[in-house]
């Protein structure tokens, strides 16, 4: 079978261009193949049938999916019905990465483990020429072959990022990400490296490793350029762990960007102990004008808990760098670690209010979700009894994507945990028990990142404050009974700016 024609789907709804599939499609199209790229985006949301009667007009010679933890059941249920199209379904991302052998029996071909630009490139050499390229020496993939799952040798890391070729944004349909103020959500998104070295109990670094490795600054420039060119975008988004772990390559970075006097904004995530005062500043005359960083909590004891590897005095240190930089900080904090007290609780409230002067933004999501390969997953699942949860019909929700542009809120959570703080898996305990004394200290942090976050999201102060007391209405109703807050709060607040805002990163500039 020679590959002439390729479809690559990304099945669960996002909000913008997801980055994966599109450098599959560039490598795809280096060799000559015609890709077409199907996104089920919240601006044209898809049924699996809709899907499916999509991959079956268009006959391709390939089907690739990726996927992460969220609605799986939907996701498999299209996997096993694209078998039905008589051609190779592949299947790549965090979750089947994490979870090869599910996958396979769900309907999947082949399993692309870690990184995919290389392992396609054989699968392809494969498919055109299976005498020469047998399945059985492509390292790096998962493969259901006469009814039995073989799994090979994982595949080496691309040593040279810089001969990946630049993500196709061009197949995409970018109106599905185009915001009211005509920005494309996701074709703004670089990655100056991959890998991250932290070894964070809550996340799983399976597909990129912990090796961190860096594209050149050239490279890195050459697609800012291409990218401003082809679609007009100068405020652009690093989605880097952790830019800034190669201080030469950020320096480099900022001085090529004066040099070419690029005119162009950017934002980044960063560890709290991974930017100094010389490098705040190098940044901010570079265009930074946003620093995301993720301590957490405030506790020294769950710091050492979750592996952070940094102090509480790392948080004040950072945040007051960035600050003085003129650069905005955005805080991520997590909470409902399984050995996390109202104690500990406090002190990440603590921090929280002595450093809102100088913080932007709190994330306003951060309850913890133990996904699989992770080490919260792994030393939890048996005692709590959520083994396999992605799989169970009312666990479908759970996740990021939970917090995007979904067309009813109230199917995944009420209207403060929304446009406050969401503490939805808290309060219902969907992974973890937690005391009464502890959900009674989240409302605590519910308020202190709310209100805080609300002036970010709205310039009129009343705007703030109406936003800020309704929350407070819809706690006080869920509080007494969740079922009275949606039956009164949605009927005049089934969505909402600050969730839309949430969901596409549109916030007010300050």
């Amino acid at each position: 079978m020679a590959v002439k024609k390729a479809l690559l789907i990304y099945p669960a709804p996002i909000s913008q261009m997801p980055s994966g599939i599109a450098y599959l499609g560039a490598i795809l199209e280096q060799r000559g193949i015609n890709v077409d790229i199907l996104v089920n985006s919240f601006r044209k949301i898809m049924s699996s049938e809709d899907i499916y009667r999509y991959a079956e007009r268009t006959e391709p010679d390939i089907i690739g999916l990726s996927f992460i933890t969220y609605d799986l059941i939907n996701t498999y249920e299209l996997l096993g019905r694209l078998k039905t199209l008589g051609v190779p379904v592949v299947c790549g991302g965090v979750h089947p990465t994490a979870r090869p052998e599910e996958s396979l029996n769900a309907g999947a071909s082949v399993i692309v483990m870690n990184e995919g630009e290389l392992t396609i490139e054989a699968l392809v050499d494969h498919w055109d020429n299976p005498g020469a390229n047998p399945i059985e020496a492509i390292p790096g993939i998962a493969y259901r072959q006469n009814g039995e799952n073989h799994t090979n040798l994982k595949m080496g890391r691309v040593a040279d990022l810089d001969a990946i070729p630049y993500p196709a944004r061009h197949l995409f349909d970018a109106d599905q990400f185009r915001l009211s103020n005509n920005e494309l959500k996701g074709f703004e998104r670089l990655f100056s490296g991959r890998g991250c070295p932290s070894k964070c109990t809550f996340c799983d670094k399976t597909v990129f490793g912990r090796k961190f490795k860096t594209r050149s600054v050239e490279n890195v420039i050459g697609e800012i350029e291409q990218v401003k060119k082809d679609f007009g975008i100068r405020s652009f988004s690093f989605g880097d762990d952790t830019l800034t772990l190669d201080k030469r390559f950020v320096n480099t970075f900022c001085e090529e960007i004066l040099k070419r006097d690029l005119d162009i904004e950017w934002n980044c995530s960063t560890r709290v102990d991974r930017v100094n005062s010389e490098m705040a500043t190098m940044m901010k005359r570079a265009g930074c004008f946003r620093i995301t960083l993720g301590p957490e909590s405030g506790h020294p004891d769950t710091l050492l808990q979750i592996k952070k590897g940094i102090t509480v005095d790392d948080i004040y240190n950072a945040t007051n760098v960035i600050y003085d930089a003129g650069i905005q900080a955005y805080l991520n904090f997590m909470c409902g670690f399984p050995e996390e007290t109202p104690e500990r609780l406090k002190a990440t409230i603590k921090v929280i209010r002595d450093l809102s002067p100088k913080v932007y933004m709190y994330q306003v999501y951060g309850a913890v979700v133990p996904y699989p390969n992770t080490e919260v997953y792994t030393e939890n699942y048996e005692k709590f009894g959520f083994k396999d949860w992605w799989l169970e019909p009312e666990m479908q929700g759970i996740g990021m994507a939970m917090y995007q542009n979904v067309k009813d809120p109230y199917h995944c959570s009420v209207y403060y945990q929304r446009s406050l703080f969401d503490d939805t898996y808290i309060m219902k305990e969907t992974f973890f028990p937690y005391s009464k004394e502890f959900k009674k200290t989240i409302k605590e942090m519910i308020f202190a990142v709310g209100k805080h976050s609300l002036a970010a999201q709205y310039r009129s102060r009343t705007k703030q404050y109406t936003y800020y007391l309704l929350g407070h209405l819809s706690k006080m109703m869920y509080d007494l009974n969740p079922n009275l807050e949606i039956s009164l709060v949605s009927t005049f607040a089934r969505t909402n700016l600050v969730h839309e805002n949430r969901s596409i990163g549109s916030f007010v500039q300050h």
